[in-house]
């Protein structure tokens, strides 16, 4: 009998303690992943806002930059953190930041399908892939090529062959290595060159029926932001690597600020 009341007892004991850490993680605040995805992509809105912004007012970086220079024209809405933070615009080529700290946006840069180094060198990026060893070393196989990573110790048992997030600079030269990285388990998002070109393709047939919409000539010039006041575009159009798109005349191109003229060929 004594030695059922001290499992009790010991039970009891246990669940109290787990209750007080629960209470504490509460008041913590650790958010549902939902509110840092919203977060994270009023942030990118953002981002991509000043971008089209900076190119359409031609303003060089280091311009200052308030949320009236973007609001409405283009952002669809007006940002709200849903934790209650302030958003920071920024200056031009600066990235927005949330005063709610530890965002995914403080660590999460846009990346590039890998085949193409020579946008990326020398940058600090996102390498999303699995974790391998190679010859001793641990490098992030993004399903085209794989990067040793300098610096790291080879992948633990628990951590290869997993989705990895890592965050480094592309070194200039051949064979290239991700340098002064740092890494997160997850947060594996799939990306492509492509997508660049779907993108350029879908803003070269938004301005060809805005031509054919309002009557307009080969030599009339449409600004982004007006094609996406006038419901053309649900979003500001932008690569998976934070390009945006220059189009000038409408018989003309339009070209990514990273990629340049995708289309050519097309």
């Amino acid at each position: 009998m004594p030695r059922l009341k001290s499992k009790r007892l010991l039970l009891a004991l246990i669940a109290g303690t787990v209750v007080v850490i629960l209470v504490a993680l509460a008041k913590v605040g650790f958010p549902p992943s939902g509110m840092w995805e919203s977060c994270y992509t009023t942030l990118e809105d953002i981002d991509i806002a000043k971008r089209y912004w900076a190119l359409e007012n031609n303003r060089p970086p280091g311009s200052a930059v308030v949320l009236s220079d973007l609001y409405p024209r283009y952002l669809r809405d007006y940002p709200r953190c849903p934790r209650g933070g302030a958003y920071t615009v920024g200056k031009t080529g600066e990235l927005p930041f949330c005063s709610v700290r530890g965002s995914p946006w403080h660590e999460r840069h846009y990346f590039l399908n890998y085949c193409r180094e020579e946008f990326v060198t020398g940058k600090r990026v996102r390498f999303a892939g699995r974790a391998r060893n190679v010859n001793g070393k641990p490098v992030v196989d993004n399903g085209q090529k794989l990067f040793v990573i300098e610096g790291f110790k080879p992948w633990s048992l628990l951590q290869r062959n997993r989705k990895v997030t890592v965050f480094g600079v592309l070194s200039n030269g051949f064979p290239h290595v991700i340098n002064s990285a740092t890494y997160e388990r997850g947060y594996f998002v799939s990306s492509s060159f492509a997508h660049c070109i779907t993108i350029a393709k879908q803003v070269d047939g938004s301005k060809s029926l805005w031509e054919i919409e309002k009557r307009k000539t080969d030599d009339d010039k449409v600004q982004i932001s007006e094609l996406f006041q006038l419901g053309y575009f649900q979003e500001l159009p932008h690569c998976d690597s934070g390009g945006v798109y220059i189009i000038e005349s409408i018989d003309k191109r339009p070209t990514c600020t990273l990629h340049g003229d995708v289309l050519q060929s097309k």
